[in-house]
């Protein structure tokens, strides 16, 4: 999962890359990547990639090695520090199930999370 974003502090283009629990980032300015920090959570694939508001990259993650069970957590990385952190999860939002897909977006400064539970699983062979 990718995330561009431009930083006003240093003044130059980061490019963020997530591959599982690892953080790493790349400087335009630099031309350089360099590994930020593992961090706690396993990154749930997405068909998007991760979601710039107010100056943080967010994306969900799962709590479990299993990226298809819960809990899951919106992870925020703040792109000039780059610190993460857990975003708290409203409490309207249920326990979701196995075999549920994930989106989360932006709508107008806030986040949407959809979830779409898969009735019948896909099956690869």
């Amino acid at each position: 999962m990718y995330g561009l974003a431009y930083d006003s502090i240093s003044h130059h283009y980061k490019v963020l890359k997530v591959i599982g629990p690892e953080l790493i980032s790349y400087s335009l300015k630099d031309d350089s990547w360099r590994r930020i920090e593992d961090i706690k959570y396993e990154t749930v694939w997405s068909w998007d990639d991760c979601n710039l508001v107010n100056g943080a990259f967010h994306w969900i993650a799962s709590l479990d090695e299993d990226i298809f069970r819960g809990p899951f957590v919106i992870v925020s990385l703040e792109i000039t520090e780059e610190k993460y952190k857990e975003l708290e999860q409203p409490p309207s939002i249920p326990r979701l199930a196995d075999e549920t897909l994930f989106r989360l977006t932006v709508l107008r400064e806030s986040f949407v999370c959809t979830a779409t539970y898969l009735e019948y699983p896909l099956i690869y062979g």
